[in-house]
């Protein structure tokens, strides 16, 4: 069951205090998708402070307005975890971004497309970040004195649960570094021992 696409985020509010506090069946909440749900929260942060736009009060203070509200966000999330027993489950986009590491030179990895202040809120607050993925491999073949190098699909979805230099992933149940893109693979690898012992 879900509700009717949310187009404001009041919308967004109503329906996740009717989670918490009506009578209901219902044992996870999947917010699809959080890249969708920012221009809610930056419209809803501009008509709360009178702004034409999120960028309009400058130096960046739209953005942190706009993190005050995404904190109350997951705040409710928290209280449909802990009070009601629901499992949540954020879905992002990605996209390919320039990633200026302090270490090394720069280099392109998937990211969430969303601004960097409320990625760090919702990277911070949970539990688990997986990514998922059509599998690849790579392919050579020789063309005369050249080699030709393309990717091609193995067929098998993916989650990637920890971090490589080319997208951001991690959890905290000790999960292996790749499951079979699929609900059920992952309640057994949170349930098994390694990650119980986490």
């Amino acid at each position: 069951n879900s509700f009717p696409l949310l187009t404001s985020y009041a919308q967004v509010e109503e329906a996740l205090h009717s989670l918490h506090d009506d009578r209901h069946d219902f044992g996870t909440v999947v917010v699809d998708s959080t890249d969708w749900l920012e221009p809610l929260i930056w419209e809803h942060t501009c008509r709360k402070n009178g702004w034409a736009s999120i960028e309009a009060p400058g130096y960046g203070r739209g953005y942190i307005e706009a993190n005050a509200v995404w904190r109350q966000f997951l705040d409710t999330l928290n209280r449909l975890r802990t009070e009601r027993g629901m499992a949540v489950v954020l879905i992002a986009h990605s996209a390919v971004k320039r990633f200026e590491a302090p270490d090394s030179e720069a280099f392109d990895r998937y990211e969430l497309k969303m601004q960097k202040g409320a990625l760090g809120l919702i990277v911070e607050w949970a539990d688990a970040i997986l990514f998922a993925q059509e599998e690849t491999r790579i392919k050579k073949e020789q063309l005369g004195q050249n080699i030709r190098t393309r990717g091609e699909s193995t067929g098998r979805r993916v989650m990637q649960c920890n971090a490589k230099p080319s997208f951001i992933a991690g959890n905290r149940y000790a999960l292996p570094d790749v499951l079979p893109l699929s609900w059920q693979a992952l309640v057994d690898a949170m349930q098994s021992p390694a990650a119980q012992a986490a």
